[in-house]
C-alpha cells in the first residue's frame, strides 16, 4: 500500500484583485491552503390559480375576441397578472382554444424583465386533464408581456360528446414560479497544513498503513486478498466495526479475523486507507463503492466526501443513477442534489435508459418526482400510472397530473 500526497487545485477569481492574488502566493509560500466558497440564495415565488369559466360554449367572442381574468398576485411583491382567453381561437392559431398569460407591466417599480416558468392547464369541471402546456424561462418585459398558444381544438370541445359535457365548465389552471431576490453569501477559510496537528498525526497513521503488520493484530479477508489492520484503528473509526471487535460471540471477535464478502479487495483498501489517514486516492473510481462502504459502517466523514464527489460528476445519464444510490444509502446531500438536478433537467432526463431504470427499482422516486411536475412519457413503466391511481384528485391542488 503506498502513500501519495494528495494535490490541491487552486483556481484564481480575478474580480477579487491583486490584494487576494498575493493572500493566496503567501498562502502557498507557507505551506497553506486557502478555501474560498460562494453560495447564490433566491427567494422564490409560486402561484397558483384556478379559473373557472360556466357555460363555455354560449360564449359570444368570436376570432381574436378574449376574455380577461381577475388579476391574481403574491401579494407580497408589486407583480400582478392575468389570464386571456381567446374562446374562438387566433387567426395565428385557428381553430384552437388559446390561453395566455400576461404580466401588468404598467407599475414603474417593475423590474424590466422577470425570467418566470409556468403552466397553463385546461380541466373540465371533473378536474379531468383536457390538455396541458409548460413554458420554461419565458423574460416578461416591456415588448413581451405575455406568452401563450393554442392548446385544444374547438372542435372536440363543440362536438356532442364534448369534453366539457354535460355540466359546459371550462376550468383552466395556472402554476407560474419566479424569483424576487438574489443573495450572494462568499466566505474562505485558511488551513495551515504544516502546522496541523491532524495531518501530523494523518502522516503517523500512514506510516502504519503503509506497513500493517507492524503491531497488527486483525486480518481482513477479502474475497481471497487478505489486508493486515489494526483493531484499535478500525474501531476508532467506525462504530460497526467497534461493535463486531468488542461484542462477545462475534466471530471477529474470537478469530481476529473479519471477512467482508459484498465490497471488492480495491474498495477496501481504500476504505482502509481513509480509516488511517482521512485520505482517499481512488475517489474517482470508487467513489460510489465507497459511499456504499461508508453507509454499511457508518464512516460519515467519508460518507460526506464521497457525496461532495459524486455530485462533481452528475449529468443527464447519471443523474438518475446517483439519485437512486443516494436514496439507497440515506446520503441526504447527494440525493438533494440529484433531485435538483433531475427537475432542472427534467425533459431531457425523463428520456434516459436512467430514468427508466430507476422507476422500476425505486418507483418512489419516480412517483415523487412525477408529483414535482416532471414530465412522464409514455414509455414510463405503468408503475407510476398505479400509483397515480391511487392519489386523490382535488380542485384546490397545486400538483398537476393525470
Amino acid at each position: 500500500m503506498s502513500d501519495k500526497p494528495t494535490s490541491f487545485k487552486r483556481t484564481r477569481n480575478t474580480a477579487e484583485g491583486s490584494d487576494d492574488e498575493a493572500e493566496q502566493h503567501i498562502a502557498a509560500k507557507k505551506g497553506i491552503v486557502k478555501n474560498i466558497w460562494a453560495r447564490n440564495q433566491s427567494d422564490a415565488v409560486e402561484l397558483n390559480f384556478n379559473w373557472t369559466i360556466e357555460n363555455f360554449s354560449l360564449l359570444s367572442q368570436r376570432i381574436d375576441e378574449v376574455i380577461c381574468s381577475p388579476e391574481f398576485s403574491s401579494g407580497r411583491d408589486m407583480h400582478r397578472w392575468r389570464l386571456k382567453l381567446y374562446p374562438k381561437g387566433q387567426h395565428s392559431c385557428q381553430g384552437y382554444i388559446a390561453v395566455y398569460l400576461a404580466r401588468d407591466a404598467t407599475l414603474k417599480k417593475l423590474p424590466t424583465a422577470l425570467p418566470t416558468m409556468f403552466e397553463i392547464t385546461l380541466l373540465n369541471s371533473k378536474q379531468q386533464v383536457l390538455t396541458s402546456n409548460r413554458f420554461y424561462s419565458k423574460m416578461f418585459d416591456n415588448n413581451n408581456k405575455s406568452f401563450g398558444k393554442g392548446l385544444l381544438k374547438i372542435e372536440d370541445v363543440f362536438s356532442k360528446s364534448g369534453l366539457l359535457y354535460p355540466t359546459d365548465e371550462l376550468v383552466i389552471r395556472c402554476q407560474v414560479r419566479y424569483e424576487t431576490k438574489m443573495t450572494v453569501f462568499t466566505g474562505s477559510t485558511v488551513v495551515p497544513q504544516s502546522d496541523s496537528a491532524a495531518a501530523s498525526l494523518s502522516k503517523r497513521l500512514a506510516v502504519l498503513f503503509n506497513d500493517p503488520t507492524t503491531f497488527s493484530d486483525l486480518e481482513i479477508q477479502v474475497r481471497g486478498v487478505a489486508f493486515a489492520a489494526h483493531k484499535n484503528i478500525l474501531a476508532a473509526g467506525s462504530p460497526v466495526f467497534s461493535a463486531m471487535l468488542q461484542a462477545e460471540g462475534f466471530t471477529e471477535q474470537k478469530t481476529n479475523i473479519l471477512k467482508i464478502d459484498d465490497l471488492e479487495p480495491p474498495v477496501v483498501k481504500e476504505m482502509l486507507r481513509f480509516l488511517y489517514t482521512d485520505r482517499v486516492e481512488k475517489m474517482d473510481e470508487f467513489a460510489k463503492d465507497l459511499l456504499m462502504a461508508a453507509d454499511k459502517y457508518m464512516i460519515d466523514l467519508l460518507k460526506t466526501q464521497c457525496q461532495a464527489a459524486l455530485t462533481q460528476t452528475i449529468t443527464v445519464e447519471n443523474c438518475c443513477q446517483l439519485l437512486a444510490l443516494a436514496d439507497s444509502h440515506s446520503a441526504s446531500y447527494l440525493k438533494t442534489v440529484a433531485t435538483s438536478f433531475v427537475m432542472q433537467h427534467r425533459a431531457e432526463v425523463s428520456t434516459t435508459v436512467g430514468w427508466n431504470d430507476m422507476v422500476k427499482t425505486h418507483p418512489h422516486l419516480g412517483f415523487q418526482l412525477f408529483l414535482a411536475n416532471l414530465p412522464v412519457t409514455v414509455t414510463q413503466p405503468a408503475v407510476i400510472k398505479r400509483e397515480l391511481d391511487k392519489r386523490p384528485v382535488s380542485a384546490s391542488s397545486s400538483r398537476i397530473g393525470p
